[in-house]
């Protein structure tokens, strides 16, 4: 059993609309996530990792998340936390 839906309307933005009331809307994504994401390989020893905050804040580059990538992991391994490191 297949149920058909035929959307209609006088202009595309009127289908849309109809679509997505349908479907659901999408949720927009918190604020942060659109700004600027610094990432690197690694801020290693811990502390660098606050010093490249620092620099965004007194430079006045807007910085909404910093990434530590795999060098916070205790072994590389996912899921952990390298508690000597950081």
């Amino acid at each position: 059993h297949k149920n058909y839906y035929f959307i209609v309307g006088p202009e595309i933005k009127d289908v849309i609309e109809n679509y997505s009331y349908l479907t659901g809307r999408t949720p927009l994504p918190p604020m942060w996530a659109l700004g600027y994401h610094q990432s690197r390989w690694s801020y290693s020893p811990d502390k660098r990792a606050n010093e490249v905050a620092e620099k965004f804040r007194e430079e006045k580059i807007p910085c909404d998340v910093i990434h530590l990538d795999i060098n916070y992991m205790d072994g590389y391994r996912v899921f952990t936390w390298g508690l000597n490191k950081f």
